[in-house]
């Protein structure tokens, strides 16, 4: 018989799993993050790359993640974010 878990519990081990995955995350550069969540069919590490660029989730001294971050801003502001 399968033990049931409180919802707190539950909470706990999700946050948990969210933490660990953060940590982890936050190690690797833009691109390394956009191969690991690629999937076929799915949008394409370029597009992954600035999603996860704009989201400040990677390495802080990852250039590529920076200009990416930065062109993609620019963007944004100009209200053109499909421009580039």
């Amino acid at each position: 018989m399968v033990a049931m878990k409180t919802k707190e519990q539950a909470l706990r081990d999700l946050g948990r799993v969210v933490a660990e995955s953060a940590a982890i995350v936050s190690k690797l550069t833009v691109r390394e993050a956009a191969e690991r969540v690629y999937y076929p069919g799915g949008p394409s590490v370029d597009e992954l790359m600035v999603r996860i660029a704009v989201a400040e989730i990677c390495r802080e001294d990852d250039p590529e993640g920076a200009q990416i971050r930065t062109k993609a801003v620019r963007a944004l502001n100009k209200g053109a974010a499909q421009s580039w």
